[in-house]
Formats: C-alpha cells, structure tokens, sequence
C-alpha cells in the first residue's frame, strides 16, 4: 500500500486494465513515471511508513520465513538494506518493481542497454561497450537525471538469464562469456603460482 501511494490514479489504473504486451509495457513506464515523478514529501512519508511495517515483520513476531513467500522475503529484506544504505531516499522501494537476483560466485547475465539496475552488495566485475550516457535516478549522491531516463528504458518485463560461462574445449582452465552483443566477451584464465598459460584471443 505504501508504494501504491506514490502512484498516480491514472498509472494505477493502467496497470489493472492492461493486457496486451504492448499495454503492460506502456502501464509499467507510467507506474515508473508516477512514482519517480512523486511529490518528495509523499515518497518520503510512505517510505518511513513502509519501513516500519517492514522492520515488524522481520521481527521475532513474524511467521517462520517458510511461511512467507520467497520473492516477499527477499524484497522486503533489499528494501531495508537499500534503507540503510542510502537514507531517506525512495529509491529503496526499488525492489518493488525490479528484479532481485542472487548470483553464485563465476555466474553472470546479461544486461542490455536502457535497463535500470542497482548493486546491492558483492563485489562483480561488470563489462559493458563503451558508452557515455549513464543516467542515474537514485540510490546514489551523484546527478540524477529522472526526466531522461524515463523517456530511454525500454521497459521490458521478465528477468534475464543467468550463464555460468562455458569452458573452452582446449584448455579446461579458460572459461568463457559470449554476450548476445558483438562488442565485448569476458574471458576468465586460472593460472596456479608458476604455471604458463598461453592463449590466443579467437
């Protein structure tokens, strides 16, 4: 209810009607747009109020975590890390509408361009094809620029694929990872103290 009260009627109604993939997408830009779009007041306000409800349920009085849905878990969990992290900012609500993932150590996906993303924690290594157009929106201190990064997301839905790379067929210590994009590949070499490993880049 507390990210409900940052979206417009207009953007909420568009969500409950929309059925075609072209309707859900313009229903979801419009939620994004409502909310990045909301009074700072009133986002501020819900997201104390939702904090609170969230910290009492994370509490001893909740039912066993079993008992609650694994996405609802998760998120409320992203939600008040993001709290803590970036005070005051309703960025934090974020996991409402994004996809939480957990990835293992040497698994990775595939991001493409015009996706809003956010690292929660962990160390990555992240590739991308040279760009000058990072636009921010929030959950962070520098320029944000919310007009623009409405307008460029492509607001697709589902979640991406997680790939644990592929081993090369030579050499079972190069592990490969092939975007569907032709601009980059990350290439992982294991090499023990002392050892030579020659490769050539195909």
């Amino acid at each position: 209810p507390e990210f409900a009260a940052c979206l417009s009627q207009e953007a909420k109604l568009a969500v409950f009607l929309a059925k075609s993939p072209r309707e859900q997408k313009d229903a979801l830009q419009k939620m994004f747009s409502s909310f990045m779009q909301c009074d700072p007041e009133i986002s501020s306000h819900q997201l104390k109020l939702l904090l609170v409800r969230l910290q009492a349920e994370q509490s001893n009085l909740h039912p066993h975590p079993h008992d609650e849905p694994a996405w609802e878990r998760k998120c409320a969990r992203a939600v008040l890390r993001l709290a803590q992290q970036f005070p005051g900012d309703p960025g934090a609500m974020a996991p409402l509408f994004l996809n939480y993932l957990l990835i293992a150590p040497g698994e990775s996906f595939f991001m493409a361009a015009n996706e809003p993303h956010a690292y929660v924690a962990g160390e990555i290594i992240e590739c991308m094809a040279c760009s000058d157009n990072v636009v921010r929106a929030g959950l962070t201190p520098k320029f944000k620029d919310v007009d623009n990064l409405v307008n460029m997301l492509t607001y697709s839905t589902g979640g991406p694929s997680i790939d644990a790379g592929a081993y090369s067929g030579e050499n079972a210590d190069i592990i490969r990872y092939t975007p569907p994009v032709p601009e980059f590949e990350v290439v992982i070499l294991h090499i023990d103290p002392g050892e030579k490993l020659e490769y050539g880049n195909p």
